[in-house]
């Protein structure tokens, strides 16, 4: 199962095609690797459209940047998610879940 841990411009070559200058790269946790692929490669593992791959990418590295503050309880950065995404959020035995993903 792949799950996205955030889009950053620290790598600018996509570890699925190769593609180089990149602008950003989508980090995601895949069999137990990090791997980095551009938004139409990483697109096309999510089966979502780039441009909502790259929100959701946003939302995760906003969200991380909240708890790693550690001066926010998690349904204050839920609400802040919701407030400035528009993504649902859940907590569940003290772990916090944004739209299904775990935090």
């Amino acid at each position: 199962m792949a799950k996205i841990l955030g889009i950053n411009d620290e790598q600018t070559i996509c570890d699925c095609c190769g593609k180089k200058n990149l602008k950003k790269t989508v980090i995601i946790e895949m069999d137990d690797k990090i791997v980095r692929y551009g938004t139409s490669c990483a697109s096309k593992i999510f089966r979502h459209k780039e441009a909502t791959l790259k929100n959701k990418a946003n939302v995760m590295e906003y969200v991380r940047k909240l708890v790693s503050l550690n001066k926010y309880t998690l349904n204050q950065i839920g609400m802040a998610c919701w407030n400035k995404y528009g993504y649902g959020f859940e907590i569940k035995n003290g772990k916090l879940f944004i739209n299904g993903q775990n935090i």
